[in-house]
């Protein structure tokens, strides 16, 4: 077996001047939220929130933020797995109906999942829909929004999904 000091060839990991990390023995890093937020504003464009037409109609209509950190990392050379901690924030606008007026009024608002973290479930996730303004028809959409969280949870496992894959 090799000693470390006795210079055979066969010994891997080595002293060396540049610290350079050979052959990827040692944990590496590579980050992935440029890729994340990228593919999140694909995924997160122009979803439909179910409502009924007396309550309106509404949309996520974009990812306005990725906050946090999104790295694959890899040891040995092999690769090892995902490590990320993000907080998304969506924007929502939909129309309330208006007797009143044709095309009813326009309702702004957003969508925050926080505490999407490595080792945590959907259920550990906060969720959280606020809208501009108020009254009765911005009550009711905020609400069927927030009763989009199953379909929205469902975008954020597919990321995960699609994030692991790509180990």
């Amino acid at each position: 077996m090799a000693k470390v000091g006795e210079g055979d060839p066969r010994w891997i990991v080595t002293d060396r001047d540049d610290g350079r990390n050979v052959n990827g023995w040692h944990w590496t890093e590579k980050s992935y939220t440029t890729w994340s937020r990228q593919r999140l504003e694909e995924m997160v464009r122009d979803i439909p929130v179910e409502c009924d037409v007396h309550e309106g109609q509404a949309k996520v209509t974009k990812l306005k933020r990725l906050d946090g950190d999104v790295h694959l990392t890899s040891r040995k050379g092999k690769k090892h797995g995902a490590l990320y901690d993000i907080t998304l924030t969506m924007e929502w606008i939909g129309q309330v109906p208006k007797p009143s007026t044709e095309g009813g009024e326009e309702v702004k608002g957003e969508i925050r999942i926080a505490e999407i973290v490595n080792g945590h479930d959907e259920k550990d996730y906060e969720y959280e829909v606020t809208v501009e303004g108020s009254g009765q028809g911005h009550d009711r959409l905020k609400s069927r929004v927030k009763a989009a969280k199953p379909q929205l949870l469902q975008i954020v496992s597919e990321f995960l999904a699609e994030l692991s894959r790509q180990c």
